[in-house]
């Protein structure tokens, strides 16, 4: 019986999470997945990797890799989430930032209420027009004058200019369902995670991307999702493109990552 394979080394494993995840620097302190573009705590990298769609990785794998990345990384690279309650206690920016390169740029709805007391801007956005609707009637008093029903054109462009917030204002948030802080997009970004996001003025919600690289991210990004629902009843519905489980073992990616592989698809040419 042949003896079975040695395990990998504790920096290999470390390496291979480098695969999955992007991290953010000062002032920030955090982990992303590369795939969904999203912070993560390192409570949640395990279980993200192995229940979220379109990855399904085993857990326990993945538990290892991140213990290994921690042993070797964690005291150069500081984690300021960590948890489900540094999460939820992260405190966004309340005034416009310059964006972070790794998170995509959506574009949403900022309330323009200003507080009386210190005349500072109210720092809420949201992704919908019912919602900032709601926050401004709740929290500023705010009452619709628009009637229900079909209204004349020229008396719509006239209620259109009082809506009291501003539309296509460039904002992030942690993760899919985070609160969006606003974002300068004139400000240039810090450049040690990757580039700054493109410009896609569309009213409510969207993502964007800049370069090419980041372009193939969100494509794989998309395509992960649309297979998700398919993965869930057939796992052999998996794309070729995605990193599977085997080949995350076996560690052929890494070995075969700076290769011409054209070189060897020749040698497997049949000869005529």
């Amino acid at each position: 019986m042949p003896s079975p394979p040695f395990p990998p080394s504790p920096s290999t494993q470390a390496n291979r999470l480098w695969q999955l995840v992007v991290y953010v620097g000062e002032p920030h302190y955090f982990l992303i997945c590369r795939t969904c573009r999203i912070a993560l705590p390192l409570s949640r990298v395990a279980s993200h990797f192995s229940s979220t769609g379109g990855h399904a990785y085993s857990r326990a794998d993945c538990a290892r890799l991140l213990a290994a990345w921690e042993a070797i990384f964690l005291p150069s690279y500081p984690i300021k989430l960590c948890n489900e309650n540094d999460l939820a206690n992260w405190s966004r920016p309340l005034t416009p930032t310059a964006p972070i390169p790794q998170l995509p740029v959506y574009y949403g709805l900022h309330c323009s209420y200003q507080d009386p007391a210190t005349g500072q801007r109210c720092p809420t956005l949201y992704s919908n027009e019912k919602h900032i609707q709601r926050h401004c009637r709740k929290q500023h008093g705010w009452q619709n004058t628009r009637k229900r029903g079909r209204q004349r054109r020229s008396v719509a462009q006239k209620q259109e200019h009082h809506r009291p917030w501003e539309a296509n204002v460039p904002c992030q948030r942690l993760t899919g369902k985070g609160t969006l802080w606003r974002v300068n997009l004139s400000t240039p970004c810090d450049q040690d995670g990757g580039e700054g996001e493109g410009r896609d003025k569309t009213q409510g919600i969207r993502a964007t991307a800049a370069t090419a690289a980041d372009a193939w991210d969100e494509l794989e990004a998309q395509l992960d999702r649309r297979v998700a629902s398919q993965t869930a009843t057939d796992p052999s519905l998996r794309y070729p493109v995605h990193l599977s489980p085997w080949l995350e073992k076996t560690g052929w990616t890494t070995h075969l990552h700076d290769h011409d592989l054209w070189t060897v698809a020749e040698l497997l040419v049949l000869l005529e």
